[in-house]
């Protein structure tokens, strides 16, 4: 069972459970009324835990008119992209500390740092 705890979201906070292998976790905001820019990397910063040693990280940013359907953008290898995506495995998460920056970490890949189950 993976968890996912809800730290900076408007209005919600906790942990929610869910069903790696047939479940997402969605958060979805009300609309916001009026005109919004959002300019600059997105990030989400995740603090996870598990039943197993590793674990594949999937997010992704997604934007919806008023009548519920999603707004894709251009992407390089893709028309139907979300605003963004990322990926991780998660006994990759080691970072590169002279290349990342706080809004662009850079993973070294370069070992395996297993999860401890719990």
């Amino acid at each position: 069972m993976g968890h996912l705890r809800v730290a900076h979201s408007p209005g919600a906070s906790g942990t929610l459970s869910y069903q790696p292998e047939h479940e997402d976790l969605r958060f979805k905001l009300p609309p916001a009324g009026d005109d919004r820019e959002f300019t600059g990397p997105a990030a989400a910063k995740l603090r996870i835990s598990s039943a197993t040693t590793d674990a594949d990280l999937f997010s992704s940013l997604r934007l919806y008119d008023p009548q519920g359907a999603e707004v894709t953008f251009i992407g390089s290898n893709d028309p139907k992209v979300p605003i963004a995506l990322g990926w991780l495995r998660a006994s990759h998460r080691r970072l590169d500390i002279d290349s990342s920056e706080p809004y662009r970490p850079v993973h070294s890949h370069d070992a395996i740092e297993p999860l401890v189950p719990g």
